[in-house]
């Protein structure tokens, strides 16, 4: 079976949707979500997965759709796994690229601009793009640090700055932005 690849204009700013899995979240997936509906380059679509939650969770993702509905989506199955929620999110996602990001994650407010750009910036659509990872302790002072930002296509090697507030120490991050397509 041959696989259709959508070509992207370069010049046009690339459609993203988030894939957000949800399991048991109900007390911190409200700030999930809203730091993807805040984010500086909107998405075209948030899609929420409920993996079969056994807490309040449904009901938090379903208020949100009800005042967001023009972006956020939500979806309930019995419980599959993290791997299950994001693949029945995938089977959801129109835009070229997806970004996941977990239900206990948010994302830094410009984090989908930047790498918008960084698709922009190709001459050829970029099979994905990768972002450095940050570590975050919100009880520690903030500081600014460069973090260097990879786009991959075949062995081909870009890279770009991108300038965001970090603490010391805390979570590893991986944002990754995938081609749907690919």
């Amino acid at each position: 079976m041959k696989v259709e690849r959508r070509l992207v204009r370069m010049d046009a700013k690339p459609e993203i949707s988030v894939v957000v899995p949800c399991y048991n979240s109900e007390e911190f997936v409200e700030d999930t979500i809203c730091s993807a509906l805040e984010q500086t380059y909107r998405p075209n679509r948030i899609i929420c997965i409920d993996d079969g939650s056994t807490d309040g969770t449904l009901e938090v993702l379903q208020s949100i759709r009800n005042s967001a509905s023009d972006i956020v989506s939500v979806r309930s199955q019995e419980n599959k796994g993290i791997c299950g929620a994001r693949n029945a999110g995938l089977d959801m996602v129109a835009a070229n690229y997806v970004a996941f990001l977990d239900h206990d994650d948010t994302l830094h407010p410009e984090k989908l601009e930047h790498q918008a750009e960084l698709i922009s910036d190709c001459s050829s659509p970029p099979d994905f793009v990768a972002a450095a990872h940050i570590e975050v302790h919100l009880e520690k002072e903030e500081k600014r640090r460069h973090i260097e930002v990879q786009k991959f296509r075949g062995s081909d090697f870009h890279s770009g700055k991108h300038s965001m507030k970090i603490t010391d120490n805390g979570i590893k991050i991986f944002p990754v932005f995938l081609s749907k397509n690919t």
